[in-house]
């Protein structure tokens, strides 16, 4: 018996006007995370759109059962100096990527560069657009697969 989990796919998208307490953890709209209802994986790929820059970030469920991208995104918010009041949208283009763009207070488009590129450990990575659903059997998978990486874990207690 194949125990080998499709995941149905269908296109959504969101945006969030970042306020407080969203450097660690950004909980997904409760609509959105309905897509992942049958599997919930344990993490997305957010790629800027228009570039090629990946971030791999978890999912966790937080206190109230909410979906939220947590390890992971407080390196892309850092990367790209993401700020309270920067709007982002975020459209899911694969079963396990969501696009991003990111834009100003005032509504334009900002202007995307990363403070710092430091491969996999520092968050980007080059996207290799092949999904780990749709890699070959036998064939190494694309994506990282070290344990995400928090900028705040050396903070934790």
């Amino acid at each position: 018996m194949d125990n080998k989990r499709k995941l149905s796919f269908k296109r959504a998208s969101f945006i969030k006007v970042l306020e407080d307490e969203f450097t660690k953890k950004l909980p997904l709209p409760p609509a959105f995370a309905k897509i992942f209802e049958d599997y919930i994986p344990p993490w997305l790929i957010l790629e800027i759109s228009g570039t090629r820059k990946c971030w791999r970030v978890d999912i966790e469920e937080d206190e109230n059962g909410n979906l939220c991208l947590s390890c992971g995104f407080d390196c892309f918010v850092k990367a790209h100096s993401v700020e309270v009041g920067n709007f982002l949208l975020f459209e899911l283009e694969e079963p396990s990527i969501l696009q991003v763009k990111i834009y100003e207070k005032d509504g334009s488009e900002k202007t995307v560069g990363t403070t710092h590129e430091a491969g996999y450990e520092g968050g980007a990575f080059e996207s290799p657009r092949k999904t780990p659903s749709t890699h070959k059997e036998g064939e190494a998978s694309p994506w990282p697969t070290t344990p995400c990486k928090s900028i705040y874990a050396s903070n934790s207690v």
